[in-house]
């Protein structure tokens, strides 16, 4: 599974056009609009220890989290269970999903 999804958030990172990025956010979602890192994410849950974890297996990109592509399996893999996945699958349910890729 996780190869699959490195692969494909690989294909899509090469064919996206550059972002550009928004000096000052207007809204907690466009904080993390454009590529944004997993682990600033992480850290705003008093989690950037897994920071890590995530980018080390592929996730580097929060933009490709949301709309169910991690799942509490994924988590499990990833060796993070308990109190912080409840916190991390709550925060997942919030991010909107992928871009669609053209």
């Amino acid at each position: 599974v996780l190869e699959v999804l490195n692969t494909s958030i690989q294909i899509c990172e090469s064919t996206l056009p550059p972002l550009e990025s928004k000096a000052t956010p207007t809204s907690e979602e466009s904080t993390f609009s454009g590529r944004s890192s997993v682990g600033v994410w992480l850290s705003g849950m008093s989690l950037g220890g897994y920071a890590n974890i995530f980018e080390s297996n592929g996730f580097d990109d929060i933009r490709f989290l949301g709309g169910n592509i991690m799942t509490i399996s994924d988590l499990k893999e990833l060796g993070i269970t308990g109190h912080d996945q409840g916190t991390i699958v709550t925060n997942l349910s919030i991010l909107s999903p992928p871009p669609r890729v053209r």
